[in-house]
């Protein structure tokens, strides 16, 4: 690392910088004037930081833009490896963070990365260590180092920028390739087990219909002593020719004429027999089935390149793209909000959006909220699958509620809530319209800023 803050500093000493954006989870690109960028990762297994060579996809972020606007103009003056303030038996390694100095107008100014540390936050502080701006909601407001002068490189070192990119990129591929792989199989084994399943369940069909030659024996015996047969009987003996005249009992069902006993044992005889043949070659076919897919399943982890990824996911099906449930939670017409804990909610825009929200979309356990007294869209709180749900997202929905609805200008109002599962529809209601088997109603005053947060805009 001291010898890539070396290389850094070499090429890049003196350069304006131009901008910093987040290129994925924990990774950030700081690109200068003369077209040269520098990458800094701070997501394990892959922490590291290098000049790069290669085209990277990145977007600006609230944080991203305010350190911008700090370091417009500013040029590169110092790179450094420095050791934070433990105060704990933590390693030195899990302290080092990354230290671009920048001098803007005069001023010193600080951009630092925390490369290994549990929380790996990013700061740009003044020339005090005075933190300016965060990408940590809580950050202290200033940092403690064990060395202002940063760490120094005891020797030369042959390692630069393209070999940590080289090394770097092949293992980000072989861990898309085992992610891959993982995903793959787990579709592999849930697809296994079901015809496991399925072979369990044919094999007992199978076994069933081995009765078929004692019903279309019986049939023949009965045929024998058809004078016997009489409407009413409950069962009748008569001599078995295969078991040397030995004599049997043949269970009837009383309701039936004898000319219908006869007829419910071949027809009985007839079917059992097909499902048996049906069976056995539906039993073949899945057993082939199952032996593919066992196989495919040890292939997975002998795959090391994309080309053998690629064939190994044709030749088992397995589905790349998100699923169908995933599919269909990011393709609707409902307009969608995510709250400070990440949840979702969903609000309808029409009649027709509402009763599609309500009653295909949402599921039993979800919050359904709707202003008390007045017209207004049916909202949706996402709730996971065996989670409670946080009382700052409630409100966030109590809010959304009431403002998109006709109580909006009036600022206040009452807003009902309760569980999707509650909320019925009445045989030819009107859209939109519902009955609920169970409610609780909560007065709710709009909050702007809260509302502002929510829209992304000043709410009216």
């Amino acid at each position: 690392m001291l010898a890539l803050c070396q290389e850094i500093k070499r090429d890049l000493a003196a350069v304006v910088f131009t901008d910093i954006r987040e290129a994925g989870e924990r990774r950030w690109v700081v690109t200068f004037s003369n077209g040269r960028q520098i990458l800094i990762v701070a997501c394990p297994p892959f922490n590291r930081f290098h000049l790069s060579t290669v085209s990277i996809a990145a977007h600006p972020t609230a944080f991203t833009r305010k350190v911008g606007q700090y370091l417009k103009g500013g040029v590169l003056e110092d790179v450094q490896m420095r050791v934070l303030n433990p105060g704990n038996s933590l390693s030195v390694k899990d302290l080092l963070m990354l230290d671009l100095c920048f001098l803007v107008k005069g001023t010193q100014m600080h951009l630092l990365f925390e490369l290994f540390s549990s929380f790996r936050k990013v700061c740009l502080t003044d020339q005090e260590w005075r933190v300016l701006a965060s990408d940590a909601p809580n950050a202290e407001s200033d940092y403690l180092l064990i060395e202002k002068k940063g760490l120094e490189a005891d020797g030369a070192s042959e390692l630069v920028s393209a070999d940590v990119e080289a090394k770097y990129a092949a293992l980000e591929r072989q861990a898309v390739i085992s992610h891959r792989v993982k995903q793959g199989t787990k579709q592999l084994l849930a697809r296994l087990k079901k015809m496991q399943a399925r072979l369990i369940s044919l094999e007992e069909e199978n076994a069933s219909g081995t009765g078929w030659e004692k019903s279309a024996h019986e049939a023949e015996l009965l045929k024998c002593h058809f004078a016997e047969l009489k409407k009413g009987m409950k069962e009748i003996q008569v001599e078995d020719w295969l078991k040397a005249g030995e004599k049997v009992t043949i269970e009837l069902d009383p309701s039936l004429e004898p000319q219908e006993q006869l007829k419910y044992r071949y027809k009985l005889s007839r079917k059992l027999k097909k499902r048996q043949e049906l069976s056995s070659l539906f039993i073949k076919d899945l057993e082939n089935e199952i032996s593919k897919v066992k196989a495919l399943v040890d292939q997975g982890s002998l795959i090391t390149d994309e080309e053998a990824l690629g064939l190994w996911e044709t030749q088992g099906g397995v589905q790349r793209g998100p699923s169908v449930a995933a599919k269909k939670e990011k393709e609707h017409p409902f307009r969608e909000f995510t709250t400070q804990r990440g949840r979702k909610i969903y609000v309808g825009k029409k009649d027709v959006d509402n009763d599609a929200l309500t009653f295909r979309f949402a599921h039993g356990l979800d919050l359904w909220f709707h202003a008390a007294n007045t017209p207004g869209s049916h909202v949706v709180l996402r709730v996971p699958k065996g989670e409670v749900m946080d009382e700052d997202s409630i409100q966030d929905a109590l809010q959304l509620a009431l403002h998109f609805s006709k109580a909006r200008s009036r600022g206040e109002d009452e807003v009902v809530m309760t569980e999707c599962k509650y909320v019925v529809k009445q045989k030819r209601a009107a859209l939109g319209q519902v009955n609920l088997k169970s409610h609780q109603t909560l007065y709710v005053k709009l909050d702007p800023k809260r509302l502002q947060r929510l829209l992304g805009k000043k709410a009216s």
